[in-house]
């Protein structure tokens, strides 16, 4: 007879961190819907940079889910249970900086509780959805003697009449949960033009792709290789993320490092740019947006930004994988196509691209001098 073995269906894929809504999402527990949706306007007028979402309930029989833009754009799904099925809201809330819950509604997987005695028992009632509390607002009552097991040392603590001090404090816990940076050199062309391996080149005195990652180490950052597919390994000791997508080139390797880590933003850097260094890295990565979806760099007197030179979201996962179905594998296209920020270089030589024989010994010179 025969042994059964395990036999797994589907490819396991990692899941990015999602809470209910969103990546950045905190539900408003403890006071008046009226309070709450007050507090969220606030929110909203003090930092009209930031795209805020707030999700609310409906206050009728309809039980439609209410999606409110900061600038006054209200969508409507009667689906509370399927909404994500609806790709404008997909959209709208991939867009997202910060989503902000009415609690009395709706969960998130992070908190804001207010002491408010009118919905004291409200709260008691909820107590297992209170599962990250990061903010007390007294409204007109101390911290709940139930509450104390489950707020800590980090849990902040305002008063009510302190509005802009509560925004401002939301707005540290936002900056300080940003999607860590991580580098993906890209090494898996086929180097035509040039003749030979291009990942080989040597301008600092070691080979391209080594001088790429260690000036990537040097700053701090998590730094892979992107490769076509085993089989090419080297002695590099350096971690690896194959391509998951067959003959898509630099889009591929972009998409499959956001399989690998769908919650980093990715750096992602070509090894056809002879001028890249630690400094420059660290101007762009000083210059980044994480309110948009990509920060790139563009030489002032080119008309296009560089996308092999660029920091990727990871809200820009979805934007390729959509941009893919629609019949595009271009990782300047596809940035184009979105919201991203341009950092200007004033010398075109800093993003220069080598590609033939005769680009190399032109940078090679070039960076003699």
């Amino acid at each position: 007879m025969n042994t059964p073995t395990s036999h797994r269906k589907h490819k396991k894929l990692r899941r990015p961190s999602l809470g209910f809504f969103g990546r950045n999402e905190w539900a408003i527990y403890g006071t008046t819907c009226s309070n709450v949706r007050d507090w969220v306007k606030g929110f909203m007028t003090h930092r009209p940079d930031l795209n805020i979402i707030f999700i609310d309930g409906s206050h009728d029989d309809s039980k439609d889910l209410h999606f409110f833009t900061s600038d006054g754009e209200r969508l409507i799904s009667s689906n509370t249970t399927n909404y994500l099925s609806d790709r404008i809201i997909i959209t709208l809330l991939n867009q997202a900086d910060i989503i902000l819950v009415n609690g009395n509604h709706y969960q998130a997987n992070r908190q804001i509780v207010v002491m408010d005695q009118r919905k004291e028992q409200s709260v008691e009632r909820k107590l297992d959805r209170l599962t990250s509390v990061d903010l007390i607002i007294r409204y007109d009552a101390e911290i709940y003697a139930f509450l104390n097991n489950k707020i800590n040392d980090d849990t902040l603590q305002l008063d009510w009449n302190e509005k802009i001090n509560s925004y401002n404090k939301l707005l540290e816990i936002y900056t300080d949960h940003l999607p860590e940076i991580k580098a993906l050199v890209l090494a898996g062309g086929n180097s035509e033009r040039m003749g030979f391996d291009k990942t080989s080149a040597v301008y600092h005195g070691k080979p391209q792709l080594l001088h790429l990652t260690s000036e990537c180490i040097k700053i701090g950052l998590d730094t892979y290789l992107s490769r076509r597919s085993s089989g090419n390994e080297d002695n590099y000791d350096i971690p690896v993320i194959y391509d998951q997508f067959n003959d898509l080139g630099p889009f591929g390797a972009i998409c499959s490092a956001f399989m690998h880590d769908p919650d980093a933003a990715w750096l992602v850097i070509a090894c056809d740019l002879p001028f890249i260094d630690d400094k420059l890295i660290r101007k762009l990565i000083s210059e980044r947006d994480p309110s948009k979806f990509a920060t790139a760099f563009r030489a002032k007197e080119k008309p296009f930004p560089e996308p092999l030179i660029t920091i990727y979201e990871p809200r820009s996962y979805s934007h390729f994988l959509s941009m893919l179905s629609a019949g595009y594998s271009c990782p300047r296209k596809s940035l184009l196509k979105s919201e991203y920020k341009e950092v200007i270089l004033e010398n075109e030589l800093l993003v220069m691209n080598a590609n033939t024989p005769e680009e190399y010994q032109l940078a090679k010179e070039k960076l003699k001098n």
